[in-house]
């Protein structure tokens, strides 16, 4: 149950980061500025947070890494369902849990380059009632723009746990099982926000 909740705090983290427009920067440090000042405002409309998740989440590192060796299974259309479908679940988790949250308050943080142009984001980030460890896993991609490639809050990993959630349902259903599966909670939270 706790790594279901640590993966709605962490879509609604990483998407509390939508505050202002995503700037592709060939810099970690400049990216790390954008995370820590977008996640110390308000959350913005709906269209800022797509748009924000659209350019700044790194969703087929996501996708592969939240698949394991069943992303090498899947057929070219599969993958970009999939992938489709894991950005959405993300959005609507955060519209339907975290939308009305209180601002983030950041009490430290720490920029640690990695190797090869990967860098680790750290902080401690106090929201509401809760304080907690949290690690964007940061990268540069091929148009040498970094992005977030995982979330990390109280050493658990939001690829960690997806991982572990859809490696279950395949072992049951079957990806087709798993994309059925994923629409359905798509769709049932699409409703859920309507209906609020």
């Amino acid at each position: 149950m706790k790594n279901l909740i640590v993966a709605l705090v962490a879509s609604g983290m990483l998407l509390s980061s939508s505050a202002q427009a995503y700037q592709c920067t060939s810099r970690p440090d400049a990216f790390s500025k954008q995370l820590l000042d977008a996640a110390q405002k308000e959350s913005n409309s709906t269209d800022e947070v797509r748009s924000f998740l659209d350019k700044s989440v790194d969703i087929e590192h996501m996708s592969k890494s939240s698949l394991g060796s069943h992303w090498n299974t899947l057929t070219i259309k599969q993958k970009n369902k999939f992938m489709k479908m894991l950005k959405q679940l993300m959005f609507t988790s955060y519209f339907n849990s975290n939308h009305k949250t209180s601002t983030a308050n950041i009490l430290s943080h720490e920029l640690v380059p990695g190797r090869r142009n990967s860098a680790i984001l750290s902080g401690v980030v106090a929201t509401r009632n809760t304080e907690s460890d949290v690690s964007f896993i940061l990268a540069k991609n091929s148009l040498n723009c970094w992005l977030i490639q995982d979330v990390i809050i109280d050493e658990v990993s939001m690829i960690d746990n997806y991982r572990e959630q859809f490696t279950l349902i395949i072992k049951k259903s079957g990806v087709e099982g798993l994309l059925t599966k994923m629409q359905k909670k798509i769709d049932r939270q699409s409703k859920s926000k309507v209906t609020q």
